[in-house]
């Protein structure tokens, strides 16, 4: 079929519309792919292409609004953004220091120490930690987590305020909402500002965000941005394409569903709660108009409004009486039908396919899967957990922590050693290993039984099976260490001891036991 273009043309220069129609047809036989077809059914369906900032930046603003709704008013959106909560972050992302020296793999041991002990006077006091003094560090990342869920991003500036008692570091957390959308171009740079973001047009980074720090705009029409440098602000989001910027909420491929199911369960209760009223029908031999038919009378006295519309008012259990034959009906009571739990548990599972969830871990009911469903579920949940773990270790973590040693080297609180003028040797002191929340046994017989097989048969080592428990191996190693000196000092026998005896008492009744067989022939 000739298109818009071609109809203008073929008046003009027939021989071009109709190389043209023809070049068309032939380019269209030879698509393969079913996916790629254009004619019907599948002719309205989007098949415009853009960049990453052009399918992300126009549609944030609805996008991160609809989902901050959701979040709020909807049970199963709520649901998920708090299981990401307790699963990634739960009561927080532990740090443990683990510099070495680079070259003999020695542990700098007193270094280690001394920044452990900082780190913990700091990453629990909101009034270090937060500029708002609000938050804890480890709040701080259940903010970042739930940004994270809700609009895909999540924003910290950098700053500095001395102080006698910590080291100096503070917090300020952004939201998304708090970009300047009114900046296209930077006036000095000349670079291109997308949402607030302004980006190197030759490299695609970001180097500085307009940010409305001081207030919130949507809270003040008077708020004005400053231009933070980015070195000086963590952007916190998972990057899909390249040249991406900006981060989208992860319910984008279920909003649409999340809003449906709403609208179709209010609609079902209010069905329901309209059956729910109806007692039955009374007909009589009479005529009986609208005003006849309404049993139940408004509190006011009136049943039409000030527009002269009728207004009909239900109360349970109320008849209507209708003109005819004298006859009783009952009416049934249809809604909810008996397909209506399967139906929605449908739903609820595809919503948290889409947000990488397993069904059970949104509505909170493991009464419908096998040990082994519910073990494969809550694997496939760990991984979803695993990368965003990861991805606030790589981006939000390691960066706040680098920050706290450089400074805490500075005002003179660390000591380190000559080699830390070396850029490179430097990143030996930033060494640290982050732990997540602990990891919960479905069956812990069978967990420990399999652990010690990894062990028996060298599969894993024990710093492996204790991360994974959400434990830190030196810690708990320590621990032991600690709790085996202290029950040998005061003589209290643990259950490798008490194990330990007993083949030793065994041991020694059999050997015994060869002595006295061996005396008969001895005394021969």
């Amino acid at each position: 079929m000739p298109n818009f273009l071609d109809k203008i043309i073929l008046p003009l220069w027939p021989a071009l519309a109709v190389k043209r129609l023809n070049n068309r047809i032939i380019y269209q036989q030879l698509s393969v792919f079913d996916g790629a077809k254009k004619g019907p059914p599948d002719k309205d369906w989007p098949s415009a292409r853009t960049s990453a900032d052009g399918a992300i930046v126009p549609d944030n603003p609805v996008l991160d609004g609809r989902a901050r709704n959701v979040c709020i008013n909807h049970w199963a959106a709520r649901s998920a953004q708090k299981a990401y909560r307790r699963n990634v972050v739960g009561t927080g992302i532990t740090a443990m220091a683990a510099a070495i020296d680079p070259f003999t793999l020695d542990e700098r041991e007193e270094f280690n120490k001394r920044t452990d002990w900082l780190w913990k006077i700091w990453v629990k006091n909101r009034n270090f930690v937060d500029i708002e003094k609000r938050k804890s560090f480890y709040s701080c990342q259940k903010v970042a987590m739930n940004d994270l869920f809700a609009v895909g991003q999540a924003f910290i500036y950098k700053s500095y305020q001395w102080r006698p008692d910590s080291v100096g570091l503070q917090l300020q957390m952004f939201e998304f909402e708090q970009l300047d959308t009114m900046i296209s171009r930077e006036k000095t740079t000349g670079n291109e500002v997308r949402h607030g973001i302004e980006i190197d047009q030759r490299t695609g980074e970001a180097v500085a965000y307009h940010v409305c720090l001081d207030s919130h705009p949507l809270d003040s029409y008077l708020s004005k941005s400053r231009r933070l440098p980015a070195d000086r602000v963590i952007h916190l989001f998972d990057v899909e394409r390249v040249r991406q910027s900006h981060g989208f909420t992860m319910l984008a491929p279920v909003l649409k569903k999340l809003w449906n199911i709403d609208t179709l369960d209010q609609y079902t209760l209010i069905r329901a709660r309209v059956e729910a009223c109806m007692g039955g029908f009374i007909k009589n031999g009479g005529p009986a108009g609208i005003s006849n038919i309404l049993s139940a009378k408004a509190s006011d006295g009136k049943n039409t409004t000030a527009n002269g519309d009728q207004r009909i008012v239900l109360k349970p259990g109320m008849f209507h009486e209708l003109s005819g034959n004298a006859e009783f009906q009952a009416l049934p009571t249809m809604t909810p039908s008996n397909n209506y739990g399967d139906f929605m548990d449908a739903q609820v599972n595809n919503v948290g396919a889409g947000v990488g969830l397993d069904g059970a871990t949104l509505n909170r009911d493991y009464s419908k899967g096998s040990y082994s469903s519910q073990r494969q579920g809550m694997l496939e949940d760990y991984k979803e957990y695993d990368m965003m773990i990861q991805l606030m270790i790589d981006v939000m973590n390691d960066d706040i922590r680098r920050e706290f040693i450089d400074l805490a080297v500075m005002e003179g609180r660390l000591e380190v050693g000559a080699d830390w003028h070396d850029p490179m040797q430097r990143h030996s002191y930033y060494e640290t290993e982050w732990q997540g929340p602990a990891r919960p046994w479905i069956d812990p017989k069978k967990e420990v039984e399999a652990a010690a097989m990894e062990l028996d048969y060298r599969l894993n080592d024990r710093r492996e099976i204790i991360n994974r428990k959400g434990g830190n191996w030196r810690t708990r190693l320590k621990q032991i260490a600690t709790e085996l000196l202290f029950a040998k000092k005061n003589n209290i026998p643990l259950p490798d001891d008490l194990e330990n005896m007993v083949k030793n008492n065994e041991k020694k009744q059999s050997n015994e036991k060869d002595e006295e067989e061996e005396k008969p022939d001895q005394q021969e």
